[in-house]
């Protein structure tokens, strides 16, 4: 399915304004040069012989024009911002990295501010807010801000959220078992064939965790083997140096880190509830806004959760499916 995504620059005007205001100032510069003693100064020299000095300052003005153009772009053209229907996200600079900004679930409310000059010339502030008024980003000089402002609410109305079915009690999703929005694995790192740690098992609680991401999100449950039976997660705890639940957790971000990285981890929640007498992990995975891939053993692979598996897309398939899913 496609996502279409908004980019926000400022408004064209005001990187006209910026070159105005730069060209203004460099002609008072330029007056105060010309009419100062530089120029007999610059006259008396051996300089002089070879270049002249009107022909030295058209070569400045040139030069300092194209400084004076290209920065007021850069200043304008950055920082981009990019609404997606599940985040902000954020460009600062050219050699900067795209990251995301605000995310769908915090927005609460949404403000235009324009001064005259502003709603004469199309442009305004956005300010972005999330509980209790907080301001979560503030967009200066866009452009169209209040077609803007529209489209952020309607990504409020749509806040990135887990699939329906996720809301039923985790005994009814267990006992349904696996499929497109729901995963188990019976431990993080104890392996009971070997009855040992066995670190090689955060690959498959990582991969699926990464479909869940490229895909519409689910719940994976550690402590539940793959026949619906709750084993609980104290043999994992009690493999720890410090054993408890903070430590399982602990464990469990050094490994997403590795094999995902710690950007990816705001769509991801632990939390630890008690069925039956044990107790569970249940990890629930929003979509993310970027493709996630899971790193293991030198490779990079791009997973995508189809049917009740999570399975890796060849190249071809992942880059249309990126195209499409993340535009």
């Amino acid at each position: 399915m496609s996502h279409p995504f908004t980019i926000i620059r400022q408004s064209p005007f005001i990187f006209a304004l910026r070159v105005a205001i730069a060209e203004f100032i460099f002609s008072i510069i330029l007056i105060f040069v010309a009419a100062s003693a530089m120029v007999q100064l610059y006259e008396a020299t051996e300089i002089a012989r070879v270049v002249s000095f009107p022909l030295l300052l058209a070569l400045m003005i040139t030069f300092l024009q194209v400084v004076i153009v290209f920065a007021a772009f850069i200043s304008w053209y950055y920082p981009v911002h990019r609404l997606t229907p599940t985040a902000i996200l954020l460009r600062s600079g050219p050699f900067a990295q795209e990251h995301t900004l605000i995310d769908a679930a915090e927005i609460d409310h949404v403000e235009v501010r324009q001064s005259w000059l502003g709603r004469r010339f199309g442009y305004g502030t956005l300010l972005v807010e999330g509980r209790n008024g907080q301001l979560l980003a503030k967009l200066k000089n866009v452009h169209d801000p209040q077609a803007l402002a529209e489209q952020v609410r309607g990504i409020m109305q749509e806040k990135t959220k887990l699939p329906d079915i996720l809301d039923s009690p985790l005994p009814a999703l267990i006992a349904a078992g696996e499929g497109e929005f729901v995963e188990f694995k019976a431990s993080l790192m104890w392996d009971y064939r070997k009855q040992a740690v066995n670190k090689e098992l955060h690959e498959p609680v990582m991969k699926n965790l990464v479909g869940f991401m490229n895909a519409r999100g689910g719940l994976l449950l550690i402590g539940v083997n793959d026949g619906g039976e709750i084993v609980g997660i104290d043999p994992d705890i009690q493999t720890l140096r410090k054993p408890g639940l903070d430590g399982f957790e602990n464990v469990f971000n050094m490994a997403f880190g590795k094999m995902i990285g710690m950007e990816y981890r705001p769509f991801v929640t632990l939390a630890f509830p008690q069925i039956e007498d044990k107790i569970v992990c249940a990890i629930s995975v929003r979509p993310s806004t970027h493709p996630a891939y899971l790193h293991h053993q030198g490779k990079e692979e791009f997973y995508l959760r189809t049917g009740n598996s999570s399975n890796a897309l060849s190249v071809s398939s992942a880059v249309q499916y990126i195209r499409s899913r993340f535009g």
